[in-house]
């Protein structure tokens, strides 16, 4: 019965964390990059769609890339300690943080997009 329930809590955890954190509209994308964008935040176009990563530092790369509701800001707190000899670089993935998604690709359903 627990695993039942902790099984369920999970389901429930995971459904709300697609609804709160499902792309936005690239209006709202468009505020949010004018609202969050730092100093490292740079941008790349890629099939037509425009993607945010930051960087800081140089020399030898490491790359950063997050998990479901996360964002390229997640990292920030460890990039800020790590030494200046290394050009760290995290990504937001597509319909996270500041980039854009493919919605024609998206179908509604942001789980089958990436899989």
């Amino acid at each position: 019965m627990r695993k039942v329930l902790l099984g369920l809590f999970v389901v429930i955890i995971a459904v709300f964390l697609m609804i709160v954190f499902r792309p936005s509209s690239l209006y709202q994308l468009e505020a949010l990059r004018t609202k969050y964008s730092t100093e490292q935040s740079n941008y790349f176009t890629y099939d037509k769609h425009s993607y945010h990563y930051t960087k800081k530092g140089s020399e030898e790369p490491i790359v950063f890339i997050h998990g479901f509701a996360g964002s390229a800001f997640t990292w920030d707190t460890l990039i800020n300690k790590i030494d200046s000899n290394y050009r760290c670089l995290a990504l937001d993935l597509p319909g996270f943080g500041l980039s854009e998604v493919n919605e024609a690709k998206l179908d509604g359903d942001l789980l089958a997009y990436y899989l």
